[in-house]
């Protein structure tokens, strides 16, 4: 059996594989996140050392790994600090696993934008979409350069660019590359054949399908930006106007309390959010690219609904 490393993308459903299934395989040991970040990420790139970082991560053991965490691809605020991080850290998972399948799922980009503005809200995010969408344009006037502060860039969505580098660096047999819609549109009958892909083992009666994160409501969305700026947390590019001690803690137990209610309001979608202006641009941004990775990969992106 060869080691597993899933490396995200973000809001593919990451959480679910790692609540409810890799933790049940049969066949391979599932490393959880603290370990795999302690490991791999938690380290400067001149201070990494594989010996150390197959220490930590416990792979004298027979059974072969699975490490499931999205950060590996890149933190999505941060653009992976422009792809800096996510390059590296395919070097640093074949210094000490170069025989692993390295799974990779992507997602529509206009669902996948729309999703990373989410989840910045609920990490304690304050800046309106457009600010959020184009840091730079904003820090203009303040001089910083691109180089001099993460920031959101949608580059980090253009699948083909981190596709091609751990293909390049592993070998295109070990790179898997699946859409994440089509987990969303049967759950169990996916994920069985998922882990026959990866001659993955799992004890079926422990699997659960339920999903493990549901987004904000309308409601509770703008709630969750007003709440924001009472506290530092979690998310580097923001504004706060005073810092609560334990607010961020407290306020994500009663965001979550909200969202179950009548009061949180609907569901927002992702065109929705995004408005007409910037769905077209993200549309356009990705297209040409699409098309690409679909004709690499044969991948029915076009049937899936991205914009090829």
């Amino acid at each position: 059996m060869s080691a597993i490393v899933h490396i995200g993308y973000h809001k593919t459903g990451t959480n679910w594989f790692q609540r409810h299934l890799y933790p049940h395989a049969l066949s391979h040991q599932y490393i959880r996140r603290p370990v795999v970040r302690e490991a791999l990420l938690d380290v400067g790139a001149f201070a990494f050392d594989p010996s150390r970082a197959q220490e930590i991560l416990g792979l004298e053991s027979n059974d072969a790994p699975v490490l499931c965490e999205e950060e590996l691809s890149g933190n999505i605020h941060t653009g992976g600090l422009d792809g800096c991080l996510s390059k590296d850290i395919a070097y640093r998972i074949r210094a000490i696993l170069p025989h692993a399948t390295i799974v990779i799922f992507v997602r529509n980009q206009v669902a996948m934008v729309a999703s990373a503005y989410k989840q910045y809200v609920r990490e304690g995010g304050t800046y309106g979409l457009d600010r959020y969408l184009q840091p730079l344009k904003y820090r203009h006037n303040s001089g910083f350069r691109q180089a001099k502060a993460p920031h959101f860039t949608l580059n980090h969505f253009d699948y083909r660019l981190l596709i091609r580098h751990y293909r390049q660096v592993f070998g295109h047999d070990q790179v898997k590359v699946y859409p994440f819609e089509s987990f969303v549109a049967d759950n169990e009958g996916f994920a069985r054949g998922y882990a026959e892909d990866l001659r993955l083992e799992v004890d079926w009666s422990k699997v659960k399908y339920a999903a493990a994160n549901e987004p904000y409501r309308a409601v509770t969305f703008q709630l969750a930006r007003f709440l924001n700026r009472f506290t530092y947390r979690d998310v580097a590019d923001k504004r706060h106007w005073i810092n609560v001690p334990g607010l961020y803690r407290k306020q994500g137990k009663l965001l979550r309390a909200v969202n179950r209610t009548p009061l949180a309001g609907p569901n927002i979608g992702s065109e929705a959010l995004l408005g007409a202006e910037w769905t077209a641009a993200i549309k356009e941004r990705y297209r040409a690219s699409n098309r690409q990775l679909a004709d690499e990969l044969a991948l029915p992106l076009a049937e899936l609904g991205y914009p090829v």
